[in-house]
């Protein structure tokens, strides 16, 4: 079986172009690949913009209180328990069990601990 110049250069081209397509669906920038990539990119974006929202109010809160003490004020009652000279300050604590409250004893003279002093050698 002889082959001609023509037959055996059809034969090379079409292991070629296989190998050139085996390349673009499973080796290296291959289109599962780039998909993938193309996937993590979207994430990546969603984060972002989060994180520029995010960003962005506490710029807002780092303006609003550089300009306003009224603000630096507020901020600390709520978050740091802040009390001024002369205001009372009256806690309410609601239990979220009624019977709770019922039958919790209620200790009139507490038990005194004796005081020892430390032992010291």
């Amino acid at each position: 079986m002889k082959l001609t110049l023509t037959q055996i250069l059809l034969i090379a081209l079409s292991i070629l172009s296989l190998l050139l397509f085996l390349r673009l669906w499973l080796g290296t920038g291959s289109y599962p690949e780039i998909w993938d990539l193309q996937g993590q990119i979207a994430e990546q974006k969603r984060l972002n913009e989060e994180q520029t929202k995010r960003n962005e109010g506490l710029q807002s809160e780092v303006l609003d209180i550089s300009r306003d003490d009224a603000a630096i004020e507020d901020r600390a009652r709520s978050e740091l328990g802040m009390i001024k000279q002369g205001e009372t300050f009256y806690q309410v604590i609601l239990n979220s069990d009624p019977t709770q409250a019922s039958q919790a004893p209620i200790a009139t003279n507490p038990p005194q601990q004796p005081s020892t002093q430390p032992h010291v050698e």
